[in-house]
């Protein structure tokens, strides 16, 4: 058994890398949490408006409740702190090591929380805004140079661009996710779940964009505070925590500044 935290759903298709950025221009709109990506036309927001309506219905037995959802709708776990955000929830994942060790997720018994109720709700995903980025001090404007210095942007990419979309607010958009969305060996951090190729070392990085209106963190909501989730690092992410921890207090007060205005 291993537990897995629910991570937020705001994304995009990544394609390329870009450099380290502080985010959109100050004249640029800005969406709230929740809300729909600025410039969709009126059809597109319709879409958005409706697929909200499917995150937010409550689902009976009939119409697929059962292994494959932890809940009875969307929205009672991806809430925090909007709809289609992330969640305090914890989900259990029961699973077995077959005799070579490998990790069996028992998808025959519906052990797999796969989604297969998506495509009604995909407007609202592909059209939901990314979070917004919170107050920018001088403190946070040093610290982004210190999450950069000790590297934690190898993994926790500053920017990235979509790819050809046609919605227009999707194509070819800079976007500031801080993440590569790639999977890492994360050594004794990982989960131990086996999902295909994906051993239990390896994690997906986590989104830091929205990270200050995380109440916990890391995949099994271990940690309370930046502090303690940039610790937990092992594997891959070893390094930068090492770096972190050797940094002044000064210093670490002006990262912790910059993560608390994603």
């Amino acid at each position: 058994m291993a537990r897995r935290f629910s991570t937020r759903i705001f994304a995009s298709v990544v394609v390329a890398s870009g450099t380290l950025a502080l985010g959109p221009s100050s004249d640029a709109p800005v969406a709230d949490f929740g809300a729909s990506l600025p410039g969709l036309t009126a059809d597109q927001l319709s879409r958005f408006q409706a697929g909200k309506a499917d995150f937010l219905q409550v689902e009976t037995i009939s119409e697929g409740v059962g292994p494959i959802f932890n809940d009875f709708s969307c929205a009672n776990c991806h809430s925090l702190p909007a709809v289609g955000g992330g969640s305090t929830r914890v989900e259990t994942r029961f699973g077995t090591l077959t005799p070579s060790g490998q990790f069996d997720p028992l998808t025959q018994y519906g052990g797999s929380l796969i989604q297969s109720q998506g495509i009604g709700f995909a407007d609202f995903m592909t059209l939901l805004a990314p979070p917004p980025r919170g107050p920018i001090t001088v403190a946070a404007i040093l610290g982004e140079h210190q999450f950069s210095r000790i590297g934690c942007a190898s993994c926790h990419t500053p920017t990235l661009i979509t790819g050809p979309s046609p919605v227009t607010a999707l194509h070819y958009v800079a976007f500031h996710p801080y993440s590569d969305f790639l999977l890492h060996d994360m050594g004794s951090l990982g989960d131990g779940i086996t999902q295909n190729r994906a051993t239990g070392r390896l994690m997906r990085t986590a989104p830091l964009w929205g990270v200050r209106k995380e109440t916990s963190l890391l995949h099994d909501g271990r940690s309370a505070t930046l502090e303690q989730a940039i610790a937990a690092h092992d594997g891959q992410g070893k390094k930068a925590r090492d770096r972190f921890l050797k940094l002044s207090a000064f210093e670490r007060s002006q990262l912790i500044a910059f993560l608390n205005s994603l």
